[in-house]
């Protein structure tokens, strides 16, 4: 995929949730981001405004959920504020603020040295008002890669180093859509469970906006033969919850993310997948669900 100059104000679609961003100036999308870009929507779920300033004011209300000191979030009676500060703590990056309904409109406050697109795409200031929408709109983000394949869609969930890329990259050479290797939706269709794909991939940079149900989930193990084991709901759980991006600093979201992993240990096949990384995981695949 090649980057993609668009217009002042992009406009994006990722899963259920539309995001009007404008950084101010023509801009480049990265590559990842340019397949979810759609035509100006009269309305969005969320309108992101991005402006440089010298002097950023120091957040108001309080810190209500600090992550790993990369991000801060901060609640008042009149916003509430995501703070980026430098590594070393003695200053602030860039600030998010936002009223906490929807439809949303919030504005990024950074300093001029730091790049905008970086800040938005990059992790977490996008991914978090993502997963806010998604607990407010029956949906969650999954540490999975999925694929399309024979119009349905396929998880292979597992924490970082279980395989994921690996089987990207595998069953996008056999001519299934990746959806991501690393970010997936799971999202409400009517009665259906749907997985949709978001532009944050990890280590194989092929994404797809689109969305299809949930045939089966696979948890992953490495091993130097494939075979496939049904899992019990029980033990389906205990593998796929550490692997819920789960909002922590907001209720409904996480009561929304849990409901949903109930749903899918209790309606979608879960299995053990422990896989050698060859093409022949894919055959084996295909061949146990036909």
């Amino acid at each position: 995929m090649q980057n993609n100059t668009l217009l002042q104000l992009n406009t994006l679609r990722i899963g259920p949730c539309s995001f009007h961003i404008d950084f101010g100036t023509t801009t480049v999308l990265p590559a990842a981001v340019v397949p979810f870009g759609q035509s100006a929507a009269p309305t969005a779920d969320l309108y992101l405004g991005v402006q440089a300033t010298s002097s950023l004011p120091a957040p108001t209300g309080q810190r209500i959920f600090a992550a790993d000191q990369a991000w801060e979030l901060w609640a008042s009676a009149e916003h509430q504020q995501i703070v980026l500060p430098t590594p070393d703590h003695t200053a602030i990056t860039a600030m998010l603020r936002w009223l906490p309904a929807w439809p949303r409109q919030a504005t990024l406050l950074h300093v001029p040295h730091v790049q905008p697109v970086e800040l938005v795409f990059d992790y977490p200031l996008l991914q978090l008002q993502l997963m806010e929408f998604l607990g407010a709109h029956g949906g969650c983000l999954l540490h999975s890669c999925a694929v399309v394949d024979a119009e349905q869609s396929l998880l292979f969930v597992g924490p970082p180093e279980a395989g994921k890329s690996t089987l990207a990259r595998l069953w996008h050479a056999a001519d299934a859509v990746v959806l991501s290797d690393d970010r997936i939706i799971v999202q409400h269709q009517g009665s259906e469970l749907l997985a949709a794909g978001t532009p944050w991939h990890s280590a194989t940079p092929v994404v797809s906006p689109r969305a299809a149900p949930i045939q089966a989930i696979f948890l992953l193990r490495h091993a130097p033969n494939n075979s496939i084991t049904p899992l019990q709901p029980t033990a389906a759980f205990r593998q796929l919850i550490p692997e819920v991006l789960l909002p922590l600093w907001h209720s409904q979201g996480v009561q929304t993310a849990m409901s949903i992993v109930d749903q899918l240990i209790r309606c979608i096949p879960c299995y053990e997948l422990a896989f050698a990384p060859t093409a022949d995981v894919v055959h084996a695949v295909r061949q146990f669900l036909r």
